[in-house]
């Protein structure tokens, strides 16, 4: 009996239902029978990046309809959330789910990659790639709430030190209307939605409140300089977009 209930697991649960193609249909110039070998060389929870990482860069483009993205969905989003080097960007393969459409997919598989989605940006928040993930999971969700929430909820912990490292790597660009990653590009709603965010009150109220909660912990100085430079954010004059 599998009694594995995280959010990996329950992927593989919800995208079980759909098989490997014989072939899975591609361009004939970009995809070749030496690549269709590869994407079967394994089963599917053994592919590593090196043998999916060529699939999930063309997917929904130039090979593979929505059916054989959700066949491959879960190990593309564990290989991830493992950090396979040989993996495209987190970026590049969360952009696929808008390309097929998955906002129509069933309740179950929406609530699957949404709880994985949750997960991962709970893993960033706790000490990784804030700046990656975030914009990442822009490129598949429309609305971000939940997830800024969700780090709203950690300040006063190691949410806090990933929130100082976001805004110091981001208030230049955010001074040009725009965040850094250049991914943000793609999905100019949600980019709007991250600085309206930071350059909010009720960021700062929340970051108040923590360093109200324990002025001595040792987060303390930190959340006082998130806001010294959220503050900063409003006095600095907006610059011209960069040539």
């Amino acid at each position: 009996m599998n009694t594995d209930t995280s959010p990996i697991a329950a992927l593989y649960a919800a995208f079980a239902r759909y098989p490997l193609h014989a072939r899975v249909a591609g361009c004939p110039c970009c995809v070749g029978d030496a690549d269709q070998r590869r994407i079967r060389s394994r089963s599917l929870r053994a592919l590593s990046g090196a043998d999916l990482g060529r699939y999930a860069f063309k997917a929904m483009t130039t090979w593979g309809d929505a059916d054989d993205l959700r066949h491959f969905l879960p190990r593309m989003i564990e290989l991830l959330a493992t950090g396979d080097p040989d993996m495209p960007l987190a970026e590049i393969v969360l952009s696929k789910l808008a390309m097929a459409e998955w906002g129509a997919w069933p309740p179950a598989e929406r609530d699957a990659v949404r709880s994985s989605l949750m997960w991962q940006w709970g893993q960033a928040l706790a000490g990784g790639d804030v700046d990656t993930w975030l914009c990442a999971i822009a490129q598949a969700e429309d609305v971000l709430r939940p997830y800024l929430a969700r780090w709203e909820k950690g300040l006063g912990g190691e949410a806090t030190l990933a929130l100082h490292g976001y805004i110091a790597q981001n208030m230049a660009a955010i001074l040009r209307g725009r965040l850094a990653n250049a991914f943000w590009a793609g999905s100019p709603r949600q980019q709007a939605e991250v600085i309206a965010w930071l350059r909010g009150q009720g960021l700062r109220g929340r970051l108040y409140a923590a360093f109200a909660a324990d002025i001595a912990a040792p987060q303390a100085d930190t959340i006082a300089e998130c806001v010294d430079m959220l503050d900063m954010l409003d006095t600095m004059a907006p610059l011209g977009e960069a040539k």
